[in-house]
């Protein structure tokens, strides 16, 4: 049903995934999409990879299928491609120009929001002081609807900007996930570490890079994805804390923590 409602789709066979302190990843596939009379395109071949540096040991191997569901995330592809490609194998064929003569990408043009993750201030409470309180369900759907959806996704709720939270508090201890919200900084779950870009017009944002390249994709809190030509960026750095404001700054209280406690535990 899934794939009869596609727009497109992506199938990468073999995805390789290893690590030794030094991480890489890889892969071959193709992407088909539908085209005008609702038939599948001829096959676009691509190849993927990236690479990664940490305290990390360990191999994987994965069959991937990718489906978009929307002529959006069709497009988004697309664009995900050329502006990864430009300069690089696909230098040659007159991309950069055509991007900005369509106004789909044009570097002198593009418009830039400062996004920032103010530090956390010492916490006001305590992993103890949750768990003294019983946790109420309904409370806790309520309070990840409002709260934290705009970044996190549990079940069928939210935005997956930050990892997601479907089945993770059932295979966590209880402390384990109040203290990730009270001291989001004190475990980082590997891939989402931060970046820091100061721009040149002063300006900060700090997010994911989900793409290196020029522009860089960078993505910050609430979903917000901006491409940032490197000719704007001043300094480059890791962010070196969590990009997850911590329950004070979101305004939870210790009964609200046990109540989204007691409602990931669903999920």
């Amino acid at each position: 049903d899934m794939l009869a409602q596609a727009k497109g789709v992506a199938i990468f066979p073999n995805l390789y995934k290893g690590a030794f302190f030094f991480g890489a990843e890889g892969g071959n596939g193709v992407v088909l999409v539908r085209d005008a009379s609702g038939g599948w395109s001829y096959p676009a071949f691509y190849s993927i990879a990236a690479g990664s540096f940490g305290l990390q040991f360990g191999g994987q191997k994965a069959r991937t299928v990718l489906i978009m569901r929307s002529d959006k995330a069709v497009k988004a592809e697309a664009l995900w491609w050329l502006l990864n490609r430009k300069d690089s194998s696909w230098k040659d064929f007159g991309v950069n120009a055509a991007l900005k003569a369509r106004g789909i990408y044009d570097p002198d043009a593009v418009e830039l929001t400062g996004a920032t993750i103010p530090a956390a201030e010492a916490p006001k409470f305590t992993v103890a002081d949750v768990l003294a309180l019983k946790g109420d369900v309904t409370r806790g759907g309520e309070k990840f609807a409002s709260v934290c959806s705009s970044c996190h996704r549990a079940g069928d709720v939210g935005t997956e900007y930050a990892p997601s939270l479907t089945g993770w508090a059932k295979r966590q201890t209880t402390e384990v996930f109040l203290n990730s919200v009270i001291n989001p900084s004190a475990d980082i779950a590997q891939g989402f570490n931060g970046t820091q870009l100061k721009l040149k017009s002063g300006d900060e944002i700090h997010g994911l890079v989900l793409s290196e390249g020029d522009p860089l994709i960078v993505q910050s809190a609430g979903g917000l994805t901006q491409t940032v030509p490197r000719n704007r960026i001043a300094e480059r750095k890791g962010l070196g804390r969590s990009l997850m404001l911590s329950a004070d700054q979101l305004g939870l209280t210790p009964q609200d923590l046990a109540d989204l406690n007691a409602w990931l535990k669903t999920k």
